[in-house]
């Protein structure tokens, strides 16, 4: 009898030491929506995670300053942070903290994840700025321009990576396919940057030169500009899933969102700024009718205001299950609101804080 007690009160700690690693990780043991972002009191900032499904909300600790917070497609987390002195890139995989640049004598920023898992970042250690990979093991530069800065990478789905160099003694847009480097954009009496890959790989692009600000799209062979007109300031292009384009241009005093469909360009709302596409082809933006900024919502029908406040409402962010969460100073300071379609959400009500750079990862 004894040793059958025994043998239970065995089973029974295993079972709830494993329920309690379950706990700290619900991301991966119950799928999970993490929405990631920063939070600010007086002078600390820290880098905090909500899990939406299970009401908990998770601090990654604190530090002057916490900036690019970026998820993987497999749900870790990568940011940079002066945590250990200078900036560093560090990435949470629901468990431990990993500092991957690990370089503590000059500063490491800007992480993007690749689809298939690999984390590029800019490093200033050669005394420029260059582009590094990480691989999960190895951290590779794979710009070494030597004499001249890399910054701003964008990974393509197929695992290409996009950057902005000044090594042509001007800004140009590079890509770097795993083996070789090229010079896309080709411009020498202009600045490109911002490289934005769609789907199925086309990469756009502004470009500041004669005296306005142009969009220009690369499918591979051909560089086309999309920009309203050549007297005009274009900028902040984004791709839907399905391969629109949709873009801020000048217009009348002020500023609109336009979406391009490779053929005809449609004028959506004016005094418009930072759009955003939701996966299933849903466009959001802020827009300042009577001079409040509010979020909204294009079904690619009818635009909807889902912030409704007569304050600050910005940085609109999607899920991939289609929910919207933006920052918005309507109770005194910014909070984090979600819409889910229907009902708008509160969901970090701190009076004493405030938060902003916010991310999502959906399983």
């Amino acid at each position: 009898m004894m040793r059958l007690l025994f043998i239970l009160t065995i089973i029974l700690l295993v079972v709830c030491t494993l329920l309690a690693s379950g706990a700290k990780a619900v991301g991966r043991v119950f799928p999970s929506a993490l929405l990631a972002f920063v939070s600010q009191n007086d002078d600390d900032f820290t880098l905090d995670i909500i899990d939406l499904w299970h009401d908990l909300r998770i601090s990654l600790g604190s530090s002057v300053n916490v900036s690019a917070p970026a998820w993987s497609a497999d749900g870790r987390l990568a940011f940079a942070s002066t945590r250990d002195g200078n900036v560093e890139v560090y990435v949470w995989d629901d468990a431990t903290l990993i500092n991957v640049s690990n370089n503590p004598d000059t500063s490491d920023h800007t992480p993007k994840w690749s689809a298939d898992g690999r984390l590029a970042f800019v490093s200033s250690r050669n005394e420029r700025f260059e582009i590094y990979v990480w691989d999960g093991t190895t951290v590779t530069n794979i710009s070494r321009s030597q004499d001249t800065d890399d910054t701003l990478p964008a990974w393509s789905a197929d695992g290409r990576l996009a950057f902005v160099s000044e090594r042509d003694a001007n800004l140009e847009i590079y890509v770097w396919d795993g083996a070789t480097l090229n010079n896309i954009s080709q411009n020498p009496n202009a600045s490109d940057y911002t490289p934005v890959w769609s789907a199925d790989g086309r990469l756009a692009f502004v470009s500041i030169g004669n005296f306005s600000t142009e969009i220009y799209v690369f499918d591979g062979s051909t560089l086309t500009d999309i920009s309203l007109s050549p007297d005009a300031d274009n900028s902040s292009p984004v791709w839907s899933a399905d391969g629109r384009l949709a873009f801020v241009s000048e217009y009348g005093d002020g500023n609109a969102i336009f979406v391009s469909d490779g053929a005809v360009i449609t004028p959506l709302q004016t005094d418009a700024f930072d759009p955003t596409w939701s996966a299933d082809g849903r466009l959001a933006f802020v827009a300042s009718r009577n001079r409040d900024p509010d979020i909204f919502v294009w079904d690619n029908d009818t635009l909807t205001n889902v912030s409704q406040s007569p304050l600050l409402d910005s940085r609109p962010v999607w899920s991939a299950d289609g929910q919207l969460a933006f920052v918005s100073n309507r109770t005194g300071n910014l909070d984090l609101y979600v819409w889910n379609g229907s009902t708008l959400t509160n969901v970090t009500q701190t009076p004493d804080t405030d938060e902003f750079l916010t991310v999502w990862w959906t399983p």
